[in-house]
């Protein structure tokens, strides 16, 4: 279980370096990724939005 929290993590830090300031999101978007789970995005348009979309 613990490797698997460590690659989780890993993956938001790399993610992290592109989307700076919504780690809290980032990691909800990983995990749902990981489990084949959906994502609604709510927040203002732009930027955030549009990088999470081509994950």
């Amino acid at each position: 279980m613990r490797n698997t929290s460590d690659a989780l993590d890993r993956i938001v830090d790399n993610i992290e370096k592109v989307i700076i300031g919504k780690r809290e999101t980032v990691g909800f978007v990983v995990i749902s990724l990981a489990c084949n789970g959906h994502v609604l995005i709510e927040d203002v348009p732009g930027y955030l939005a549009s990088m999470i979309n081509e994950l």
